[in-house]
């Protein structure tokens, strides 16, 4: 139990470390002149206390005039200096912890949006928000009070502690001896508060992914009326968070009664002990007051502190949640400046005995090797689970090969940096996407330097333009989320557009009429027509009516190439494709 304790203390230290040096270290400059507005905070906030005496004894007890004049002129002056430091202090320190919040979003975002798809796929979209959300949100609070409190309070107590002295030593000792009493219980609050924050965060992350999780999946919940069931699932992880923050609330109470109680007992002897010198007039009545003031301004500071146990090790527990996202490596790491940029003249794809699992299950590619001649039109086919997308992914370096060779223009794609591979391939998926924005934009995202003549042409091609001409706001219409202002087909086009506008070498179609009426189906077929003169056209497919005209299909079973050839010739004899077609044909 002890070594875990060391370890624990040790993984804080180091992450408190990092915090410091990563992200609170750029902001130097405003934090020393925070700093400095820190140290005349608290100088003005002890002096205050301090004129306690000279008021009582000269202007009550002596009668001095001048110094009825004088001291309230102090007291307004030094409260105006503390006022404006105060101000800009706490703006500063604002500031500076949401500075720290951009930065870490930031960062986060990077790091996940360059992550690979296979990570993407294991973690839930509302859990990897809830990093952006709840842990850096907390963690920016902890930061700004850590920095807060440390500082001024601390500086403030010192001050307290100063004016005490200098009034009274013994009472001073007797006070300071009770105080400390309240460290070691606050600590083992502070353990326990990091456990039970991390609990929170994570059923945070439950309850967030499960709001995405519905709500793009609305239309389903609504057909099977599953909309009670999915409140009682709710209901139940907002009851775990419940509980979670009930022994936080627990556990964070605890400190301000303990420092209560600590000090009632220290204002108890105080005034019993300082009763008896100020009536054996062994100290002035300014004296005694003074240090009664100084003693019941010392108690906000102190609670800060005490506080500061549970501020640090919640702040600590988002902190390990973030950093573990942070300090994750991907299979398919971001772009390396040391690799290559790819160039494509011809658009030739080579796939040599190449083989792929995922996560240590079975091979959904085995030893699979084919060519893709330049400017031709390849259709790959086969049964749900043959790995036709597989092969998009492992093109696309979505995902690594286990073994073997993946060429363009006899060029090793692994040997090539991520983004100039992608930005020889235009993708069109299964998977509509698009974006909350106007339908032209969404098209746009293809190539952010187009034109709107661009953009039309390439609807056109996509034969979306005739459907857009007749919305309201034409090419200016609002997609909604996830496009949902649009019909599927709809949807589809539009993807369609976009890939036909970023015009790399190289276009792949993952079952990307899947939605099309007929007549669209066929108007995309035309364009495929088109296309296939200037680009290498790779069509993953479903119906099997829409690329009998390729230049070559390959059939897909069990991640091994089974046949290949033209339509006719697969046709001809009458195998898996035969059967593939025929079934097909039949259900029709």
């Amino acid at each position: 139990m002890q070594l875990e304790d060391e370890k624990e203390v040790l993984g804080a230290k180091k992450i408190i470390k990092r915090i410091l040096k990563d992200y609170l270290s750029h902001y130097s400059q405003k934090l020393f002149f925070s700093l400095i507005l820190m140290v005349i905070v608290a100088v003005t906030s002890a002096f205050h206390v301090w004129l306690i005496k000279p008021a009582l004894d000269g202007i009550f007890i002596d009668k001095n005039h001048e110094l009825l004049v004088f001291i309230p002129f102090i007291i307004f002056l030094i409260a105006l200096v503390k006022g404006i430091a105060a101000y800009y202090q706490n703006f500063l320190i604002k500031f500076i912890g949401q500075s720290i919040v951009n930065d870490m979003q930031l960062q986060l975002y990077k790091h996940l949006i360059y992550a690979d798809i296979n990570f993407l796929k294991s973690h839930s979209s509302g859990n990897l928000i809830s990093r952006f959300t709840n842990d850096i949100t907390n963690l920016r609070n902890s930061v700004a009070n850590i920095v807060t409190n440390i500082t001024k309070e601390s500086l403030t107590a010192i001050f307290l502690i100063c004016v005490m002295f200098t009034n009274d030593v013994t009472l001073s000792f007797i006070t300071l001896f009770i105080f400390p009493l309240a460290v070691i219980p606050i600590m083992r609050m502070g353990k326990r508060m990091r456990k039970v924050s991390g609990k929170t965060q994570e059923e945070l992350g439950t309850y967030t992914s499960k709001l995405d999780e519905v709500f793009r999946n609305i239309r389903a919940v609504k057909s099977f009326t599953a909309e009670e069931r999915e409140i009682r699932f709710t209901n139940k992880v907002l009851n775990q968070i419940l509980q979670y923050y009930a022994k936080a609330i627990r556990t964070d109470s605890l400190t301000s009664p303990l420092m209560e109680l600590l000090g009632g007992l220290a204002f108890a002897a105080v005034i019993w002990y300082g009763g008896i010198q100020v009536l054996n007039g062994e100290t002035s009545a300014g004296s005694f007051f003074s240090f009664i003031a100084a003693l019941l301004s010392l108690y906000k500071p102190l609670k800060s502190l005490a506080d500061i146990n549970v501020t640090i090790q919640s702040g600590i527990a988002s902190a390990k949640r973030v950093f573990k996202i942070l300090d994750t490596n991907f299979d398919i790491e971001s772009d390396n400046k040391n690799l290559k940029k790819l160039h494509v003249k011809q658009g030739v794809i080579e796939f040599e005995n190449v083989c792929f699992a995922h996560d240590d299950s079975h091979e959904t590619i085995k030893n699979l090797s084919l060519t893709i001649p330049s400017g031709q039109f390849v259709a790959i086919v086969g049964a749900s689970g043959s790995g036709k997308s597989t092969l998009v992914d492992l093109l696309l370096k979505f995902f690594k090969p286990s073994s073997g060779t993946i060429k363009i223009d006899n060029q090793d794609i692994s040997k090539f940096d991520n983004k100039s591979v992608r930005q020889s391939i235009s993708l069109v998926s299964q998977d509509v996407m698009i974006f909350e924005n106007t339908i032209k934009e969404n098209i746009r995202y293809g190539n952010p330097k187009a034109t709107d003549k661009d953009i039309e042409n390439a609807a056109k091609i996509a034969a979306a333009h005739e459907f857009i001409s007749k919305l309201p706001n034409k090419y200016e219409t609002d997609a909604g989320q996830f496009g949902l202002k649009l019909s599927g087909g709809q949807r589809q086009r539009i993807c369609i557009a976009r890939a036909i506008l970023k015009n790399s070498p190289i276009l792949v179609f993952d079952e990307a009429t899947s939605s099309l009426d007929q007549i669209s189906e066929f108007k995309i077929k035309e364009s495929i027509e088109n296309l296939r003169k200037k680009h290498t056209i790779i069509v993953i497919a479903h119906r099997l009516s829409t690329i009998q005209d390729a230049d070559k299909i390959f059939v897909l079973e069990k991640g091994k190439i089974a046949e290949e050839g033209t339509h006719e010739q697969l046709m001809s004899r009458k195998s898996q494709y035969y059967s593939l077609y025929n079934r097909q044909k039949e259900s029709n």
